[in-house]
């Protein structure tokens, strides 16, 4: 009687010890970052187009119960250019690290562009600045900054 038990209990789910290694759904964690390095606090994370979380102070997300397969992650904060990553789970938990970039840093990188005349590559970062914030002053002025050597050669 005994070792009926035991037969018995071994085709329980969860009791046997041939534990499959195949991967339908599991967890995703991640960290949300910003150009200098410093966590970006309460950044939207979206799982395929599905508000799935928020980071956390430490820039640290979590979603749960995540199918496994090719999935897209958008990641918006406000004063922030949209980031997203197309990403394959396979098995086990996925870490997902998100770097993000500040309207500060895309003004920072037009600066430095106008500075060495790349004209278009500014103009490009002037287009992006104002997907971020296009009210920002600092859109405005790297908006006319741009425009400027056209209208210079224009004239003359």
């Amino acid at each position: 009687m005994l070792i009926t038990a035991l037969i018995g209990l071994t085709a329980l789910p969860g009791c046997t010890t041939n534990r499959s290694t195949t991967f339908s759904r599991d967890r995703m964690v991640g960290v949300v970052y910003a150009e200098n390095g410093a966590p970006v606090v309460g950044a939207e994370i979206l799982l395929d187009r599905v508000r799935s979380g928020v980071s956390d102070s430490f820039g640290r997300f979590r979603i749960p119960y995540v199918q496994a397969g090719k999935h897209t992650i958008t990641v918006t904060a406000e004063g922030y250019e949209t980031a997203e990553k197309t990403l394959h789970l396979e098995n086990r938990t996925k870490l997902v690290r998100v770097d993000m970039v500040s309207l500060a840093g895309l003004t920072d990188l037009a600066i430095a562009a106008v500075e060495q005349e790349q004209w278009d590559e500014a103009a490009a970062l002037a287009s992006r600045m104002a997907l971020v914030d296009a009210d920002d002053p600092r859109t405005a002025l790297m908006r006319q900054i741009v425009a400027a050597p056209g209208e210079a050669e224009e004239h003359r």
